[in-house]
Order: C-alpha cells, then structure tokens, then sequence
C-alpha cells in the first residue's frame, strides 16, 4: 500500500524546484577533455548506436546539418517528456537537423525501456541513441539532466538546457551559422557568487540584484560563510522575482497551503515579468531573472536576513509582497452534516497521513480548485484513486467528512507594484 507522507513543506519544495535529474553528482572531470562554445567539436572514433534509421554515423556527412546532443536517462521525466517534442522537430526539419539522444547506460537497459514506455510508442519516437556513451559525457560533463549540446559545421555553438531546443532556435543557427543560448554548466567555478565581486577585495559589506548570470546554476536561497573572508553571504541565482521573493519569504512565514498558480494574486501591469507564467524555460530566464547576493560581516538569523532580503528587493524593484486573502471559487473539505461518528471506510491502495496532506496532493496535481480544509484531522485516509470528486466523496463519506464547491476567502500570495 502507497503511503503519502508528503508535508506541506515538501511539496512547497517540489513546486519550487527544478524539474530534472540529478546524477553523477560528486563525479570527477576531466577539464582539459571539456569543451566549450566555440570549440571544435572531435567525433568519436567509434559509437555504440541504436533505434533510428542508422547503423552508424558518419559525422563528416552532417557538417551541414544542426546536430542535437540530448543527454538523458531513463530515470529522468524531464527528458522522456521532451522527446515527442524532439521527435516532431526530427521529422519537420530532417533536412537541415539531426537530434540523437545520448545515454550512459548499456543496450539491454535501454531496450528494456523504450520495449515497455507506452508514451514513447504512443509518440512514435524513435530517434538515434548513443547507449555506453563514455566519450560524449566526457566532452560535455554535466550533472542535470536533460543536458543539450547543438553542434553545426564543426564547432560546438550551444551547450544549453532542452527548453531552448525549438524550430526557431535551429532554423537560427541553421541559416546564420550562429546562436547565442542560455549556458548550462553544471561544473561552473565557483566564483564566490555574482560576477565580479570577488575581483573587489575592499568590499566590506553590501547587496546586490542583478540579472541572469550565464552559465551559473539556478540556485534558491542559501546562507553561507566565505572560508577566505569569514563574511556571511546570502545568495540566490537565476531566479524569477516571483520565485526568489517566494523563497525569501518561506524563511519568514512559511505558509501552510500550495502556493500554485491559484493562490497567487497579481497586482502588476504584466505578471510575465515576474515568472515564467507560460513555461517557455531558460530563454524566459535569461530575459527577466534576476540574481541577488549579501555580504555582511556580521550574522543574523537567518529570518533576520531574509526580512533585510525583502527589504531590498521590495524598495530596490518598486513592488511589495505580503500575505493576503482573496475570495476564490474552491473546494471545501468538512464534515458531513448530522454525522453521528457511525461510519464504515473502505480500504484503498494510498494512505493520506491527514486531511493537509490530501488537500495538498490535490492542490499540487493542479486539476481542481485550491482545496480549503476545514476539517484538520490527522486520521490516516485509506483511499483508491479517484478521478473525479463524486467518486473521491463516495470515500470519504465513510470518513464522516465530504468535499463540495464553493467561494470563500483563501490565503494567497500577494505581489503588487508600487505607483
């Protein structure tokens, strides 16, 4: 039987975060094998090749062609959703691009997977995939998958993320022999945080908010001592607004609800300024996110320091962020009327640790109103899955407890700009 032990916390972390998988992480590069853009790219002497219409690849052949590295791993949802997409681009620009998808496992593995994933067949994906790669991941280490190299006349001209990887980014590249994309490297020098500082040695404390960093990770809030200076920074990289004042804040006030797209209220000319409303990925990023450090000589807790990151955001930006209410349609979660405690649940297959944790999973699943609780129990609910609320009811029912439409004041999340 499922368990669901997701808190509030954790899912507030999952909404927060990045949507890719995390491997290799502690690995050991080679840097004098490590490419970068602008380099000029050495093929392999010989590849391991499967699925697609070759047998082996002859890279001399495809100096006129885009050619598209997409890292991944089976493990990784990120990179089996993006391949229908990489599929489409295959098959419309076939002429002028070439995508193969590079793994690191062995064939048995890889067959085993693309045998058994329904959504790939349902796709028709069947792209070229490198499996045992050990020369490829060598040139382009990285840690995040899906991880993107686009190649073109010999030369390495992007080494980015899969948001970037669309028709107009490759017919760019294609006609102009040039492009110019948001840098991922997941092995970036640690330059002690936002570009520049650290060539200032007078500097004794301050802040700053700057735009997108290129090639430095998306970082969240994180609070920590220069082992050289013994000052304490505060940092975050390549952030919405929305996010980083977000993150800000759960150091503050941590709320007890999903902070999802309908418990947000905008209160500004154009909320795509502020985050990535329309998932368009790093090239949003690289426009509109912002970057912020602290130096300070002194330490504060860390909700000191969050109000005094707050603070800066809020005078330096022109806006104010606040918890609200606002009066939404929602579902309500109560008890049943007239309930005498007499009542038979049945026993399903996920066990809810607590009325929170299911309006959570709700709110967080995005297929329904915010779920207001009104009942906060702790009981465990033993219930199968549901597809709709009369058949999530028919359950709950035998809880004493029921889930109905209707307007109410909800907490949210304010963000307003300042006249």
């Amino acid at each position: 039987m499922k368990v669901i032990r997701i808190y509030i916390l954790t899912v507030f972390v999952l909404l927060n975060g990045i949507g890719q998988l995390f491997g290799q992480v502690g690995q050991k590069v080679d840097h004098t094998k490590v490419l970068k853009v602008g380099d000029d790219f050495v093929p392999p002497n010989t590849i391991k090749i499967m699925r697609g219409p070759f047998n082996t690849i002859d890279w001399a052949s495809l100096q006129d062609k885009v050619i598209v590295l997409d890292f991944f791993d089976t493990f990784c949802t990120a990179c089996i959703e993006a391949m229908p997409h990489l599929q489409q681009l295959q098959d419309k620009l076939g002429s002028k691009l070439l995508i193969i998808n590079v793994g690191w496992q062995d064939r048995s593995t890889l067959t085993r997977f693309f045998d058994k994933n329904e959504f790939l067949k349902r796709n028709k994906v069947n792209l070229p995939v490198i499996y045992a790669d050990d020369y490829l991941g060598t040139l382009f280490p990285h840690v995040g998958k899906p991880h993107v190299v686009l190649l073109f006349r010999g030369k390495v001209q992007a080494i980015t993320f899969s948001s970037a990887i669309n028709e107009k980014n490759i017919l760019t590249l294609f006609k102009t022999g040039s492009i110019t994309l948001p840098l991922k490297d997941d092995f970036a020098v640690d330059r002690g945080g936002i570009q520049d500082l650290n060539s200032q040695s007078n500097i004794v404390a301050g802040s700053w908010i700057t735009g997108y960093q290129n090639g430095i990770p998306t970082q969240g809030l994180q609070f920590d001592t220069d082992s050289v200076t013994g000052k304490f920074r505060s940092s975050m990289y390549n952030r919405s607004i929305f996010r980083a004042l977000l993150n800000t804040w759960s150091r503050i006030q941590r709320p007890d609800f999903l902070v999802n797209e309908n418990r947000v209220k905008w209160i500004v000319k154009d909320p795509g300024r502020y985050d990535d409303i329309l998932n368009i990925g790093e090239e949003w990023l690289g426009k509109y996110g912002v970057c912020y450090q602290r130096i300070a000589s002194k330490k504060y807790p860390d909700s000191v320091v969050a109000k005094m990151i707050l603070n800066d955001f809020h005078h330096n930006l022109g806006i104010k962020s606040y918890w609200g209410k606002e009066k939404k349609e929602c579902l309500i979660l109560k008890r049943l009327e007239n309930s005498n405690g007499n009542h038979s649940p049945k026993s399903g297959d996920i066990k809810y640790e607590g009325t929170a944790v299911l309006a959570a999973m709700m709110d967080y699943q995005n297929n329904y109103p915010p779920v207001l609780d009104h009942v906060k129990s702790d009981q465990i609910l033993s219930l199968s899955k549901f597809d709709t609320i009369k058949e999530l009811n028919e359950q709950l029912n035998g809880y004493g407890m029921e889930i109905v439409y209707g307007n109410e004041e909800l907490d949210v999340f304010v963000i307003e700009e300042i006249n």
